[in-house]
């Protein structure tokens, strides 16, 4: 349990939308209607599942709070005025249920910072910041930390990339790093980090970075113990294998460190 009251903020104001009870009764409602059809020892497991969920409101609450605060001061935007927006109150539900789906302090903060920039982007568009949203809840926070690291080194440029397999290549605009592949992007990361990440486990995360297009990898396999010398991006300094930024990575890591822009 938190040091705070439930349903109450650090500075000891009522929390509002995600006060006590409300967000528990929508991820796990009461488990009465289930007497009689499950065992003593199911009914017991879901009580102490709900139990712990509710451990999980005063944290989410508090964070929600913040949002709302900073929304607030940034815009003049007072809940009424948010929630009077279908679409936010659909992005806030949405962001409830995640946040009680988590237990990662960094998730919530994630969820805190995608709130504000939902209310804060002007002419949003809804169906890409849901998009970002259902990224938060299926990325792990190692995830936007590699991502993190590449946006940090990249540049703009118009590549071409080369689809080998579908005999056609296509123009868009990547943000290169200076790393020439996979492994040399690997050999980068800080040895804490190498050391929590298995060069597999490296390999899949970027795998998964790359299936939400976040990422561009010339070669998926290109790791010393997985090399399949597959088809390269071709560029006017003639690298090959490269790790890039797509512009939807670039416009996410904003999102989720609350400085999108657009």
């Amino acid at each position: 349990m938190t040091n705070q009251k439930e349903g109450m903020s650090s500075a000891g104001k009522a929390v509002g939308p995600a006060a006590a009870g409300f967000v528990a009764d929508v991820i796990a409602p009461g488990t009465g209607s289930l007497a009689g059809f499950v065992s003593a020892v199911a009914l017991e497991s879901f009580d102490l599942l709900r139990q712990r969920l509710k451990e999980r409101e005063g944290p989410l609450a508090q964070e929600f709070e913040r949002a709302l605060n900073v929304i607030q001061e940034r815009s003049g935007k007072s809940p009424g005025d948010l929630f009077a927006q279908q679409a936010f109150v659909t992005f806030a539900v949405d962001a409830l249920r995640i946040g009680m789906r988590k237990h990662q302090r960094e998730t919530l903060v994630r969820l805190r910072v995608a709130l504000i920039s939902a209310a804060l982007t002007e002419n949003p568009d809804h169906d890409l910041q849901t998009q970002f949203l259902r990224l938060i809840d299926d990325l792990s926070e190692r995830h936007i930390l590699l991502l993190d690291v590449l946006c940090t080194q990249a540049e703009d440029k118009i590549g071409f990339i080369d689809h080998i397999d579908e005999i056609k290549r296509t123009e868009t605009t990547l943000h290169l790093t200076p790393f020439t592949s996979l492994q040399s992007f690997y050999d980068s990361l800080s040895p804490a980090f190498r050391s929590k990440v298995s060069r597999f486990h490296f390999r899949l995360m970027m795998s998964d970075l790359s299936r939400y297009f976040l990422v561009y990898m010339a070669d998926a396999e290109d790791l010393e113990e997985f090399q399949s010398g597959r088809s390269g991006i071709l560029l006017e300094s003639s690298q090959t294998k490269p790790v890039a930024v797509t512009t939807h990575g670039v416009r996410f890591l904003r999102f989720v460190r609350g400085d999108a822009d657009d």
